[in-house]
C-alpha cells in the first residue's frame, strides 16, 4: 500500500516539477509547506481510512480514482 502512495506522489512532484517553469511558480518554501501537509494528511488517511478496508477494496477504489482522475484530464484537455 505504501508503494502505491510513493508511486502516485512521485509522479505528482515530477509534473509539478516538469510544468512549473510553464505554467506555475512555487518557491522553496511552498514547496516545503506542501511537503508537510501532504505527509500530515498522508497519516491521518492512513490511520483513519486504509487500515479499516481491505487490500481488494482498496486496489478497486484507487483504480476508480485513476479512472476518474484520467477521464477528467481528458476532459479537460478538450
Amino acid at each position: 500500500m505504501a508503494a502505491s502512495y510513493a508511486t502516485f506522489a512521485l509522479v505528482q512532484l515530477l509534473t509539478l516539477f516538469a510544468f512549473s517553469g510553464q505554467q506555475i511558480r512555487i518557491g522553496f518554501y511552498e514547496q516545503a509547506s506542501y511537503a508537510v501537509v501532504a505527509s500530515l494528511f498522508f497519516v491521518l488517511a492512513d490511520e483513519t481510512f486504509y487500515l479499516n478496508i481491505g487490500q481488494n477494496k482498496y486496489q478497486r477504489l484507487f483504480s476508480v480514482f485513476l479512472a476518474m482522475s484520467g477521464i477528467l484530464l481528458i476532459a479537460r484537455s478538450l
